[in-house]
């Protein structure tokens, strides 16, 4: 299946899904930790953008990415910055989480501190 397909099938429909390499793959409920780690997550990238004065924002997640024609995720946490509907995809496994521009640097070990979300 094609990520065009996927949405349109997806739309309306109870629970989660990914499409992965043309597959659809139902998420699993999440758990309280999972839930702990992505707001830690989420409030240190809203917390970095202020630091950095960046013209971005910190998306909640929910919001599906395109990764290629066949692949659509549902990331934990999403920087957007300016207009449109363009995405550009980091997938950060280890090291450091850098968006240049707009000049986003975060060490991933960072990216679990506790921070105040104000």
């Amino acid at each position: 299946m094609r990520v065009d397909e996927f949405l349109v099938w997806a739309e309306g429909r109870p629970g989660r899904y990914e499409l992965n390499a043309g597959e659809i793959v139902a998420m699993s409920p999440q758990r309280a930790r999972h839930a702990d780690a992505k707001f830690a997550v989420q409030t240190t990238l809203k917390s970095a953008i202020r630091r950095g004065a960046l013209p971005c924002r910190m998306c909640l997640d929910g919001t599906t990415v395109q990764i290629d024609h066949e692949t659509a995720y549902e990331p934990d946490a999403l920087v957007c910055c300016g207009g449109g509907d363009l995405i550009e995809t980091h997938i950060v496994a280890s090291g450091a989480l850098r968006l240049d521009p707009p000049g986003l640097d975060l060490a991933l070990a960072d990216l679990s501190e506790d921070d105040d979300p104000a």
